[in-house]
């Protein structure tokens, strides 16, 4: 940069804005004429201080056609910009990034809701590439969208002093996320990563957890109010459980249901440096809150857990406190906003607090258990009882037999039975008793089935089929779970999106580099690419990654499949003779 002029450097976005690569005279424009003379302390104008970048800016609002802001020029002179919501629009912004882009007070800076859009965008990351002295910018509810991904993640790669970054609302759908991975793959300065209320759904969420895992210096990440689900938020736990070195996620209100609250558990296992972890609003459910609780009992970590607004029903909150109940559990607050609980919840809480601190907080204690995810007892058959009895005792049917038939006439009434029962201490209600009865009876068979009254026969036959039933439910039991285990692990190992760095950034620098885009050409389905008069900007559109041996296709050839064959003039004369030959005859 020589003095008296400020150059616009021929940029990295040279190809998505035409009029990019721009050089102006300072010294050859008119004064600008403005009342707006900053002075410092000591009383002397610093407008054409280079390091502040006041002139810079005066003069690119001049050549933009854009008015100077006196808070702008204020605050350049600070170390924090706050230029929230003043709606400033792309040209605005790029005078203000012109100033920035020199500028060595500032450290933070807030461009948040200012209407930026995507051309906005790669002035700000441009910036960023030049400026060592920012260390926290805001860019969030600015409608970045894919231009601004690209240019994002460039500046990712290349920036090394910026800390804080806010992305919030900047309309990245799933493909950007490949951009922004690539920006997180190569960067080792930024700590704090906001892309809440973003697009980002299944494949968006894979491309992040599987770059996630290989970050070593991000330390909180917000993914919250997304659309992360099933494979993209197994994906994005397996990430933050190979992760070393984040310490806050929150991923709340997102839909991360049963295949997250499965890799949560595995992320609560595995993870040692997670300290605060959001899953507010995710669907999670009483199933949910066994797989959590199983994470909980082997995490030492953890200090804050937020479940608020699932569907967790009272009895998964009661699963959750058993988790958190280990004695080397290091949470402290477990917060349960909107989600009932039941007084034995309140008790096993106060229980914990005499070991360690602990605070919760939840929707409202309830009389009784909610329906759903409710467990009752497993009903136990009356012979399975019977039988218990006969293995506790270390007894046989025929010795049981002997001690109930005191008349020795080897068979018993029904009453009778049932008394000799309560004796023993098995207690049966009269329809347990007739379960019982018609068990003996259809282990009877024909022979003794007509046979009124308990059997010695029947007695030994009924305990022998009941322990077949019982073998043939652990065999279906043990295969359930084996099939559920297979299930899971099916569910642990989704298949990764395809994700090449190089590959990625290779053909964005190709796209770059074209020379008909860099004149502003546009693609015109079936004429192929034109040059407009008056070129608009952003007018190219990213191409998606290509392997290298397939090469870039041509970007003259038009759309619609390219040249016509020319048909051969031979044929069509040939055709032409028969006809004639024909209306002859």
């Amino acid at each position: 940069m020589t003095t008296g002029h400020v150059t616009l450097r021929r940029s990295r976005w040279n190809s998505l804005i035409p009029d990019y690569d721009k050089r102006v005279n300072l010294d050859s424009v008119e004064e600008y004429d403005t009342d707006l003379e900053v002075r410092s302390e000591e009383g002397r104008n610093i407008k054409a201080d280079p390091a502040i970048g006041i002139y810079a800016y005066q003069k690119s609002c001049k050549r933009l056609g854009t008015p100077p802001q006196r808070k702008v020029q204020e605050r350049l002179m600070a170390k924090e910009m706050d230029l929230k919501s003043r709606v400033l629009g792309t040209m605005a912004t790029r005078a203000i990034t012109t100033a920035l882009t020199k500028n060595t007070r500032l450290e933070k800076v807030d461009l948040s809701d200012n209407s930026i859009g995507e051309e906005g965008a790669l002035y700000v990351a441009d910036m960023l590439c030049e400026n060592d002295y920012i260390t926290e910018i805001d860019l969030s509810h600015n409608q970045l969208g894919t231009r601004g991904a690209i240019a994002l993640g460039q500046m990712m790669r290349e920036n090394r002093s910026l800390q804080y970054l806010n992305l919030t609302a900047s309309n990245f759908g799933e493909e950007d996320a490949r951009y922004i991975s690539i920006g997180i793959a190569s960067n080792d300065s930024i700590t704090h990563l906001n892309l809440s209320h973003n697009n980002f759904s299944e494949e968006g969420a894979q491309y992040i957890g599987k770059i996630i895992a290989q970050n070593i210096c991000m330390t909180h990440l917000d993914l919250s109010w997304n659309k992360i689900r099933r494979k993209g938020a197994v994906t994005l736990c397996k990430g933050l459980e190979l992760n070393c070195v984040l310490t806050s996620v929150d991923l709340s209100w997102n839909g991360f249901g049963y295949e997250g609250a499965l890799a949560i558990g595995q992320l609560l296992k595995k993870n040692k440096t997670i300290l605060e972890l959001n899953l507010s609003n995710n669907r999670i459910n009483w199933q949910g809150a066994l797989f959590l609780m199983s994470g909980l009992k082997w995490n030492r970590t953890l200090e804050i857990l937020r479940l608020g607004k699932n569907p967790l029903t009272t009895t998964g909150c009661m699963d959750l406190l058993e988790g958190l109940s280990h004695p080397e559990s290091k949470v402290y607050y477990l917060d349960l906003t909107d989600v009932p609980v039941i007084s034995a919840f309140e008790m096993m809480a106060e229980a914990i607090r005499i070991s360690r601190p602990f605070d919760f907080k939840h929707g409202g204690v309830v009389m009784s258990h909610d329906t759903l995810g409710e467990r009752h007892e497993k009903y136990k058959d009356p012979m399975q009882r019977v039988i218990e009895y006969m293995q506790a005792n270390e007894i046989r049917p025929l010795e049981m037999f002997r001690a109930f038939d005191k008349s020795v006439n080897f068979k018993m009434g029904k009453k009778a039975f049932q008394e000799r029962l309560k004796k023993t201490g098995l207690h049966f209600t009269h329809g347990d008793i007739d379960d019982l009865m018609r068990a003996l009876k259809k282990a009877g068979g024909d022979d003794l089935g007509s046979t009124k009254g308990v059997t010695y026969a029947k007695l030994s036959r009924g305990v022998m089929n009941q322990k077949l039933v019982e073998r043939e439910e652990k065999k279906r039991a043990i295969m359930e779970e084996e099939k559920l285990k297979r299930y899971h692990k099916n569910l642990l190992n989704p298949s990764l999106p395809p994700i090449n760095v190089d590959e990625t950034i290779e053909t964005l620098e190709t796209a770059r580099s074209a020379t008909p885009t860099s004149m502003g050409a546009v693609m015109v389905p079936g004429k192929g690419i034109q040059t407009p008069v008056n070129p608009p900007a952003l007018a190219m559109a990213v191409p998606k990654a290509r392997p290298k041996s397939s090469g870039m296709v041509s970007m003259s050839v038009p759309l619609g499949g390219g040249k016509k064959k020319k048909k051969k003039p031979g044929k069509r004369k040939s055709a032409k003779k028969k006809s004639c030959a024909s209306k002859k005859k």
